[in-house]
């Protein structure tokens, strides 16, 4: 018998932030992925998406993965209140001024 752990959307996106905060961004792109498939329709998954789309685009420069999430965002949510902060970066990487951003891995 294999015993499972489940953390709620709260705790993993605070491991998440955690690791953001460590530079550890494909371990936190792991956490955000966790609640973006197994908490749909609440805040944290709208968080999640938003988080991974940055950390995607700004800090290991997958600018194309990063933009289709932000259109995701865009789509999903158009009333959230991250939609133009997602317009805003999604405007600035298919304009190229995304480039001015650090990119680090």
């Amino acid at each position: 018998d294999r015993l499972f752990i489940t953390l709620s959307a709260g705790e993993l996106f605070s491991l998440a932030e955690e690791s953001q905060i460590r530079r550890r961004y494909r371990e936190a792109l792991n956490y955000y992925s966790q609640i973006i498939e197994n908490y749909q329709n609440n805040d944290y998954d709208y968080r999640a998406l938003f988080s991974s789309a940055f950390i995607l685009a700004h800090r290991l420069g997958d600018q194309e993965r990063g933009a289709s999430l932000f259109r995701r965002l865009i789509n999903e949510y158009p009333r959230g209140d991250l939609h133009e902060s997602a317009e805003f970066m999604l405007e600035a990487l298919t304009t190229g001024e995304f480039g001015n951003f650090l990119y680090e891995e």
